[in-house]
C-alpha cells in the first residue's frame, strides 16, 4: 500500500473515532436527560397518586356525611347546654339554610353549628370572648357528636 492510501485510511479511522465519540456524548446526554425526566415523571405520578388518595378519602367523608341523617334537636337537646336563643338560631338557620340544600346529615350539622359561632346575633360587649366561647362551644358540640359518630 501507498502511503497516501496509509493516509487516507489513518484519517478516516480518525474522524470515524471523532464522530463515534459524539455520538456516544450524545448518547450519554440523552440518557441523563431521560432520566431526569423520569425522575420528573415519578414525581408526578407519586403526586397525582397522593392527590386521588385525597380525593377519595373526601369523597368517602361526604358520603358519610351525606348518607348519616341527624337530627340537630339530638346534639343540643342536653338541659342547662344552650339557651333558647341558641337553640332558635341552630334550628332555624339548619331548617333554612343548611338541611334545604345538604339533606338531613352531619354536614348540614355542621354547617349550622359553624355558623351559629361565626354568625349569630348577640348583645355582648366583649366580642373577642364571645366569638371564642362561641367556638369553644362548637368544636366541643363537634367533637363530641359528630367527629363520634
Amino acid at each position: 500500500m501507498n502511503n497516501k492510501r496509509i493516509d487516507e485510511i489513518s484519517a478516516s479511522i480518525t474522524n470515524n473515532d471523532k464522530i463515534t465519540k459524539e455520538l456516544i456524548k450524545s448518547i450519554m446526554d440523552n440518557e441523563d436527560a431521560i432520566a431526569k425526566k423520569i425522575a420528573v415523571l415519578d414525581a408526578e405520578i407519586e403526586l397525582s397518586g397522593r392527590a386521588l388518595e385525597i380525593k377519595l378519602e373526601e369523597i368517602r367523608l361526604n358520603r358519610t356525611l351525606e348518607n348519616s341523617e341527624i337530627e340537630l334537636m339530638d346534639i343540643y337537646n342536653e338541659k342547662g347546654k344552650t339557651n333558647n336563643k341558641t337553640f332558635d338560631y341552630l334550628l332555624n338557620v339548619y331548617d333554612k339554610e343548611y338541611q334545604p340544600a345538604m339533606s338531613s346529615c352531619f354536614w348540614a350539622v355542621y354547617n349550622a353549628i359553624t355558623d351559629w359561632a361565626t354568625h349569630a346575633p348577640s348583645s355582648a360587649k366583649n366580642k373577642i370572648a364571645l366569638s371564642q366561647r362561641r367556638s369553644d362551644k362548637a368544636s366541643e358540640v363537634i367533637d363530641r357528636y359528630l367527629l363520634a359518630a
